[in-house]
Order: structure tokens, then C-alpha cells, then sequence
């Protein structure tokens, strides 16, 4: 964004927050919209201050701890905080805050879930939820996407070189053709070039994805031992602990693939696999699923229904007419560092309310 496009939005935020405007538009957007009195956000990271702007991730995935620290002030005094299932059966009954009740959820299952961000929840007496990748827990795996945007940004990877490295492993698909066509033609800084990337892979099939990523690994200079050191997923040890102090564990697939892309089969594996393993590992059941990258189907919602969840989020999500909602297609509202910092990089409770309040 533009720094006089987040100025303006900064003073539309501002104008609209102190005057009890923003009050009043969400109430009528209550009375004439068809959407439930409640907002789910979605949280990846709370990484350190200090060394926020070093950690490896993608746009729209971290915050600092400072900022939700103050995130989490604000929801306490203008929302009921509530875990998911109670806030699903939650209605405007005059107890559950100025805008309504709110729910918390992280996905993936980052160690800085337990390091950084539940010590907050704690302080705030706030619940969450957690959704688990279960392959990765307890591992110093790294997700694909990381070790990608790592070797570009680190490795002296360059999009020539991964164009030439699609075309070795993959030239005979539409997607491996398009995706070269893609790179060749890809422009921006390094950590741009890095994200757009990371977005194209993900449309590949999935031994394609790994070939690529090896072939990656073995043009650079780089080793994946710095994984073992840094150690970015939970712990079960971690996780279980969590699983006690009013955090909620669902499952968020086995391996991240994205649902949409797979067979029938394998979507039923990463959903019964994923709460089996997680069930067996923190001995308390498992009803909530979210949608890795946010996709799904109404075929995918009926597969995570039959698995035996009792609800599911994704990113977009849908109500139904009414007021109602749909528990398997779960809408949520996305919270990075950038939604809440005003245009010279400081916290602003008004960018903060005007991001959520136009979102749900």
C-alpha cells in the first residue's frame, strides 16, 4: 500500500473510531446485512519485536508481540472473547460486548504459539484456538513455503533458476508450462519475487512441489541443519501444555496440502490421520478442522463433517440467509501487523477496530 493510501485509510480510521461512527455503521450493517453477531480471527505468528523484521515469513502471517498485546486489550473491552463453539451458539443479548462476541484462532502451529502469544492470552485471560499441521509438530521440519522463500532470499536462487529447475522435473504439464512462462516474466524486489513465487507453487501438484524444493536445496550453498537449531514448530510436549490453560487444539491436515488439489482419498486420510494423531497425543478430542490456505469445497465440508468435526473455519468463509452460518465454511478475519499500524509504523487502536468492524 502506498504511504498516501495508508494515510488516508489512517485518517478515514481515525474519523470514524472517535466520532462513534464506526458504531453506528455496525449496527446497521447488523440490521440490514444477513451476518451473525460475532468475528473469528485468524493469527499464524507473534514474533519477538526485536527480531521481527529477521524471521523468515510470509505477508500477512506475523505480528509482534507488543502489537498483540494491545490487539488483545482492545477485544477484551469491546468483545465477549469466547471459544469457537461458544461463540456459534452466542446471540446480541446485551452480554456479549459492544460489537459482539469474538473468537481467536492461530493456524499452522508455530512454536511461537506457546513462546510468545499464549503468555498474552494468559495475562488477558482470553482462550484460543490452535489448529495443528500434524506431520509437523514435534519436528524441526520446516514448511515448504519457508524453505523456499529462505533459498531465494539466502540461497541465490533466482526465478531463472527455479524456471529452469521446473522445466528438468516438470515440462510435459499445463501447470510446470505456466508456471515457467510465470517466472520469466516476474518482476519486483527480492522478498516480492519471493511471495509471488511461494503463490505459484502452490498450484502444483504435490511431488512436483517436493522435486522442486530438493532440486532447490541442492543448487545452494544452504543446509536445512539451521532448522534444527531454530525449531519453529510446537512441541507435543508444547501442545499438550497449551491443551490446559484454556487453549483449544483442532487439526489443520496432516501436510498443509490444500484439500481442493487432492482425491477424495487423500483429503480423507489428511482429515482422519490429522485428529487421530492429535487425539492420541493430547488425549482430548478434537472437534474443530481449518482449511489449509484457506480452500474447500462443499464436498470437502461434507468430508470433514463425516470425519467427525463438529465445525470447520477457512479464510472467506460463508453466512447463510437469516443470520445463519455455515459451521463448516467458517469466515474469519485475517490479523497481520500491517492491518493495525498506522502510516509511520506505530500502533493505532483506530486501524485496528475500522479492520475488523468493515471485515465481519
Amino acid at each position: 500500500m502506498s504511504g498516501i493510501r495508508r494515510f488516508i485509510k489512517y485518517l478515514t480510521a481515525l474519523a470514524l473510531f472517535y466520532s462513534g461512527l464506526l458504531s453506528l455503521y455496525d449496527f446497521i450493517r447488523k440490521k440490514l446485512g444477513n451476518r451473525p453477531d460475532f468475528v473469528i480471527l485468524m493469527y499464524h505468528r507473534v514474533l519477538d519485536d526485536v527480531t521481527y523484521d529477521r524471521v523468515y515469513t510470509q505477508p500477512g502471517m506475523s505480528v509482534t508481540e507488543s502489537t498483540f498485546d494491545r490487539q488483545m486489550t482492545w477485544l477484551n473491552k469491546k468483545f465477549k472473547v469466547l471459544p469457537i463453539e461458544q461463540v456459534l451458539s452466542t446471540t446480541d443479548n446485551g452480554e456479549s460486548g459492544k460489537y459482539g462476541a469474538a473468537a481467536i484462532t492461530f493456524d499452522d502451529g508455530w512454536r511461537d504459539n506457546y513462546t510468545h502469544a499464549l503468555p498474552i492470552l494468559r495475562k488477558h485471560r482470553i482462550p484460543a484456538t490452535v489448529f495443528l499441521t500434524a506431520d509437523y509438530i514435534g519436528t524441526s521440519r520446516p514448511f515448504w513455503f519457508l524453505t523456499v522463500k529462505w533459498l531465494i532470499l539466502d540461497g541465490n536462487i533466482s526465478a531463472e533458476d527455479l524456471a529452469a529447475i521446473i522445466t528438468d522435473i516438470d515440462d510435459r504439464s499445463k501447470s510446470a508450462t505456466d508456471a515457467v512462462r510465470f517466472l520469466r516474466n516476474i518482476r519486483g524486489t527480492p522478498e516480492t519475487v519471493a511471495d509471488r513465487i511461494i503463490e505459484m507453487l502452490k498450484t502444483l501438484e504435490i511431488e512436483s512441489l517436493e522435486a522442486i524444493v530438493k532440486a532447490m536445496l541442492d543448487r545452494s550453498s544452504l543446509s536445512l541443519d539451521r532448522w534444527e537449531r531454530d525449531k519453529p514448530m510446537l512441541t507435543w510436549d508444547e501442545a499438550a501444555e497449551m491443551s490446559e490453560q484454556n487453549i483449544e487444539i483442532g487439526s489443520h491436515g496432516c501436510s498443509h496440502r490444500i484439500l481442493t488439489l487432492l482425491s477424495e482419498s487423500e483429503t480423507s486420510k489428511e482429515l482422519h490421520d490429522s485428529r487421530a494423531a492429535i487425539e492420541s497425543r493430547l488425549g482430548k478430542a478434537v472437534r474443530g478442522f481449518s482449511y489449509p490456505n484457506g480452500n474447500y469445497s462443499e464436498e470437502i465440508e461434507q468430508d470433514v463433517r463425516k470425519a467427525g468435526y463438529t465445525y470447520a473455519v477457512a479464510t472467506g468463509g460463508r453466512n447463510l440467509p437469516g443470520n445463519q452460518v455455515d459451521r463448516f465454511a467458517l469466515k474469519r478475519v485475517a490479523i497481520h501487523e500491517g492491518i493495525s499500524t498506522g502510516p509511520w509504523g506505530r500502533f493505532s487502536t483506530a486501524m485496528f477496530a475500522w479492520h475488523i468492524i468493515r471485515h465481519f
